[in-house]
């Protein structure tokens, strides 16, 4: 049964580590009944309880697109991806996760797009928030060139959203061991290291669980993410230093910092100009705030500050 989907151009890379049982069968059942049908879904469970492995014993039985690989022991998110990468044998690979929610339509917008476009080997949508049906990323974020010009400040894909062209991710090898962040590694390894592109659909394609690792992880994803943008800077900065994704300060970026990453990016990437302005100013309001709960700054120097960077945006906002 399931050797007529080892030729099929597309694989979905489910991992699965213990989630609420409904929302699993959400996840899966969204994937499921897709309008493109020609799929191959893998489900890694990541040594989940066997309450959960029966579930997904039941859709490999009841659908012969499903394929259930079972890690003995819970080896993590970013090797599950790798082995799933590995044992995909497809050249397309979809991303999802077991508490979020396709719309039916995702994987056959994503598949036209990209079959259009061969220069393009990553490609996200855009995605709501599950509970408010408001988007995750408020700015209009849609071309390689503004991906370019966020990464640096916040991570602008949404990774359920994503397909990925398997033998480019390979090539690079695969997603980083960044606890928490791989995914936010990847798209900046991609973008800032090698020639590939990244675009993402201005469709909504999927809603997005606030899940409890939502808030067991916000911590550690925030940590990570200060990471990365140190290797972001790095990278820029002093190319000749730039390596793993270890041994790198654990402050966030500097006002400094960040026109630095600015001047870069204008002088050697085709960056969306405005956009790099616009993610620049919000990041200068966090650090404005931060420096102000630390007591670095007066209230007036604040609020002067404040008033300026605010009106700034404004400006921008007008103009994006």
């Amino acid at each position: 049964m399931e050797s007529s989907n080892d030729c099929v151009k597309l694989s979905v890379l489910l991992p699965v580590y213990n989630p609420k049982i409904d929302w699993l069968r959400q996840s899966i059942d969204s994937v499921l009944n897709q309008t493109y049908k020609e799929f191959k879904l893998i489900l890694i469970d990541d040594g989940s309880e066997s309450a959960v492995h029966l579930v997904l014993d039941e859709y490999r039985k009841s659908d012969s697109r499903v394929t259930v690989i079972k890690n003995e022991t819970n080896l993590g998110l970013v090797k599950s991806l790798n082995i799933g990468l590995e044992v995909a044998n497809s050249e397309f690979v979809a991303r999802m996760d077991a508490d979020d929610c396709c719309f039916p339509d995702r994987f056959e917008l994503q598949m036209r797009y990209l079959g259009e476009h061969p220069e393009i080997s990553v490609l996200a949508t855009e995605a709501i928030w599950m509970d408010t049906k408001e988007k995750l990323t408020k700015d209009r974020i849609v071309s390689h060139e503004d991906i370019l010009s966020t990464l640096p400040f916040y991570c602008c894909i949404t990774h359920p959203t994503v397909i990925l062209r398997r033998k480019d991710i390979l090539n690079i090898g695969g997603y980083p061991d960044v606890l928490a962040a791989e995914d936010y590694a990847l798209w900046t390894k991609l973008v800032f290291s090698t020639n590939l592109k990244m675009e993402i659909l201005p469709r909504v394609c999927l809603m997005y669980r606030r899940g409890d690792n939502y808030a067991k992880y916000g911590r550690r994803q925030k940590m990570s993410a200060i990471l990365i943008r140190r290797y972001i800077y790095r990278s820029l900065i002093h190319p000749d230093v730039a390596g793993p994704f270890d041994d790198l300060p654990a402050n966030d970026l500097e006002v400094r910092e960040i026109d630095d990453i600015c001047s870069i990016l204008k002088t050697y990437f085709n960056a969306n100009e405005s956009l790099l302005r616009l993610n620049a100013t919000k990041a200068k309001l966090r650090i404005l705030k931060s420096n102000f709960s630390e007591s670095k700054i007066s209230f007036i120097e604040y609020f002067l500050r404040r008033i300026r960077l605010k009106l700034a945006l404004v400006l921008m906002r007008g103009r994006i």
